[in-house]
């Protein structure tokens, strides 16, 4: 399979790119250039247009560690992060990719009390800042360009990877693995999100049932 994976320039990204080359037909992009990394600003459909070409699944993980592009300001950020989401999944649609899957963040849900065990039924509670507000933002277009269709679009929200109350990296990995797989076009939506984590606050319930039936242990 042919897969596009943004964010390849920061340290999570590359990582999904590295794991996925093991089996997939990798293409990383990032904001900016390194060692077999591409540099694409996605906000623009010339050069977002021949990235997708051939591509049958994407995998966005560029604001999932937005917080590392220090230099960038807040008001780039979210601009950025929105128009660069609508621009790769406009592409994508018209490229005939079929499957999109986004990385978010656990964070969203921080704000609610302690105690509270919180799973996907929850309503993000972003800040108000561009940090916060950036992969909200991301969602909320993966999720309506799977309303429209025909993309099928799968949202995995992590905590913090490989720190306490966060999400260890190789279960991120198989998450994502099994959300390039698994068999969710039969089903009546293209929207699909879960909440992959180690924290007993956020609890791996949704991404164990049909049709995403992810085992936990690898």
């Amino acid at each position: 399979m042919k897969v596009l994976v943004t964010g390849s320039d920061r340290p999570f990204g590359r990582s999904v790119a590295t794991r996925l080359r093991e089996v997939h037909d990798v293409v990383g992009v990032g904001r900016g250039a390194s060692e077999g990394i591409e540099p694409v600003d996605l906000s623009e459909p010339d050069q977002v247009a021949p990235l997708v070409s051939g591509v049958e699944a994407l995998v966005h993980a560029d604001a999932f560690e937005i917080e590392g592009l220090s230099e960038v300001s807040h008001e780039r950020t979210l601009d950025e992060a929105a128009r660069g989401a609508y621009v790769l999944l406009d592409e994508a649609q018209k490229a005939g990719v079929a499957r999109a899957v986004c990385i978010s963040t656990l964070e969203l849900l921080r704000d609610y009390p302690d105690g509270y065990v919180i799973d996907e039924t929850f309503r993000p509670r972003p800040e108000a800042d561009a940090l916060s507000l950036a992969p909200y933002l991301v969602e909320q277009t993966f999720r309506e360009f799977a309303r429209q269709g025909p993309l099928v679009s799968i949202c995995l929200r992590f905590g913090a990877i490989d720190r306490p109350d966060g999400t260890p990296g190789d279960l991120a990995g198989r998450a994502i693995d099994r959300a390039l797989v698994a068999p969710l076009d039969g089903t009546r939506s293209r929207w699909f999100l879960y909440h992959v984590s180690g924290s007993d606050r956020f609890p791996i319930r949704g991404a164990k049932q049909s049709p995403f039936s992810f085992e936990t242990e690898g």
